[in-house]
């Protein structure tokens, strides 16, 4: 059965439709890539700062950080945790 030009030039629009979408899902699945692995990095971070200027890091506080999923709100807990002499300092400075 021979196919019309609709016919092709719909299989071809389909087609394109296609590779776009792949296309857009892999950009889509890069980019949450590289947000987890900010995430990731922004909560090492802290712990890691308030484990050198305090000497360690209480477990709920871990806990807490390592819930947390905001990059605003992690950076705001970087920021307190370099400024924190004490573990009772961070945990006024957050809230906690």
């Amino acid at each position: 059965m021979n196919k019309t030009r609709v016919q092709i030039a719909e299989e071809k629009a389909a087609e394109r439709g296609l590779q776009a979408g792949m296309q857009r899902g892999i950009e889509e699945g890069i980019e949450k890539g590289i947000e987890k692995g900010i995430e990731k990095e922004q909560k090492s971070s802290i712990l890691k700062v308030l484990d050198a200027r305090i000497g360690g890091t209480p477990a709920d506080i871990a806990e807490k950080v390592e819930a947390m999923t905001d990059p605003t709100a992690l950076d705001s807990l970087l920021v307190a945790a370099c400024k924190a002499d004490t573990i009772d300092q961070f945990r006024a400075a957050v809230g906690w």
